[in-house]
């Protein structure tokens, strides 16, 4: 018989023949399955959301009660207690085999590295290599209770190039990093496209240029056949705003999104509100310099802060690949990772939501205007300072779902700031921009060491 329950602890069940002390973490009789398998002798150190306890049997018809953890590989890491056991799949009944065909996807899939298994970097590896600045030593997953300290110093292709701590040469671990390391690994994972320039026309191009906000268009994916397959964006324009450089100096950047009304194909009208060019104002610069970029999507298209929250749209993954150029090619070592802030209004505030849930390991805080988020969007593991604005004369649905986000993060120990104007109305933009604490808010957020 087969059962599926949730189940904060696994609960020991006698079988016939079998014999395990309930509350100990030790086995009285050897129970057979598990002694076919490799047993680890470490305590459980995984806890997943659905902890999966059923009965085992083994292809010798031999039953157990026990915990299914995770995969690694083509070995199923059960729990009994406070012990996990590692069984390949081969020596499970076809029932089970059944059973992790239906029901394993719910599982980890770990891949154990093993650092005997990390590869010297070779000088043609080297010579492909693209150098990824700054990064702190961390420590990385190399499998169940095995680790290594070291130092992110490049990435080849989709490899990435480790320099452990104490030691000369440089070690390649190959794709793809295991738990925690996969998000960390998409932060500063290189770009793929390229950038042109892409100034747009008319008087306000040319004041846009005068301001320091340069046009591009960055091509996502190089070798992309043009058209583009349907539901494939391949580029995304932007104006860029680049600061008085100081020579071994690093500055924050503020990517703004702008809102329904300033789509286009122009790069000009994202920034029709030039309420958040305040930011980039000489008097602003002089207190907080910043490197500022402000993208634009196109009829039929949005920043993905709508439907579901799980996986961004084609529109933002082209902006963040761009912001990946601008921050590892363009201006290498100079664009403080840790100070990358979002901000948008109305469907752009969305987007600011979107984004930073998404990537909370690139933004460090958001200041959606005129906008408001599902709070199940957050989490412990990606919630991130944020300030909201928004007029007391907007939408009464608009103020109830701030609420509730306020309470749900409130919950999570990252309360939410919210502020509101006694304005009338959905333009709340020029009040927000203009507050005399936001920037200094804003650039005093900052990511944790990681």
């Amino acid at each position: 018989m087969t059962r599926t329950r949730s189940a904060p602890q696994c609960r020991s069940k006698i079988i016939p023949g079998w014999e395990l002390k309930n509350g100990s973490s030790h086995l009285l009789v050897v129970i057979p399955l598990l002694v076919a398998a490799w047993f680890s002798g470490a305590p459980a150190a995984w806890a997943g959301p659905e902890e999966v306890v059923r009965i085992w049997t083994d292809v010798e018809g031999r039953e157990i009660e026990a915990r299914a953890a995770r995969m690694e590989g083509d070995v199923v890491v059960l729990v009994v207690g406070q012990r996990e056991f590692r069984v390949p799949k081969e020596r499970l009944s076809r029932a089970d085999h059944h059973w992790l065909m239906r029901e394993g996807r719910r599982l980890p899939r770990h891949r154990v590295i093993g650092e005997d298994k990390l590869k010297p970097l070779a000088e043609e590896q080297r010579q492909r290599m693209v150098s990824v600045p700054g990064e702190p030593t961390r420590e990385w997953d190399l499998g169940p209770g095995s680790s290594m300290t070291g130092r992110l110093i490049g990435v080849v292709g989709r490899d990435l190039v480790i320099q452990p701590a104490g030691r000369d040469q440089a070690m390649l671990m190959v794709w793809p990093p295991l738990g925690h390391d996969q998000a960390y690994f998409h932060r500063v994972s290189p770009p793929q496209g390229e950038l042109a320039a892409f100034p747009g026309a008319g008087a306000a191009a040319a004041e846009l240029a005068e301001m320091g906000l340069e046009g591009y268009e960055y091509r996502k994916q190089r070798y992309l056949a043009n058209p583009a397959p349907a539901g494939v964006r391949s580029s995304i324009r932007f104006r860029w705003f680049k600061p008085e450089l100081e020579p071994g100096r690093q500055y924050p950047l503020v990517v703004f999104l702008h809102g329904i009304g300033e789509l286009g194909e122009d790069n000009v009208r994202q920034l029709a509100h030039r309420d958040p060019l305040v930011l980039v104002a000489p008097e602003n610069q002089r207190r907080h310099q910043c490197f500022f970029m402000a993208p634009q999507h196109a009829a039929g298209e949005d920043w993905g802060g709508g439907g579901s929250y799980q996986t961004p749209n084609a529109v933002m993954r082209a902006t963040l690949e761009a912001m990946r150029y601008m921050q590892l090619v363009e201006h290498a070592e100079r664009i403080d990772w840790r100070r990358i802030y979002v901000t948008g209004l109305s469907s752009g505030g969305h987007g600011a939501y979107a984004a930073i849930g998404l990537y909370p390991e690139w933004f460090a805080a958001a200041v959606p205007v005129s906008a408001s988020s599902d709070p199940a969007r957050f989490r412990r593991d990606n919630a991130r300072p944020m300030w909201v604005f928004y007029n007391r004369g907007d939408s009464p649905r608009l103020a109830h779902n701030i609420g509730l986000m306020e309470r749900h993060l409130r919950q999570l120990g990252q309360p939410l700031r919210v502020t509101v104007f006694d304005g009338g109305g959905h333009n709340a933009w020029r009040d927000a921009y203009d507050h005399g604490g936001l920037a200094r808010w804003l650039f005093s957020q900052q990511q944790p060491l990681r």
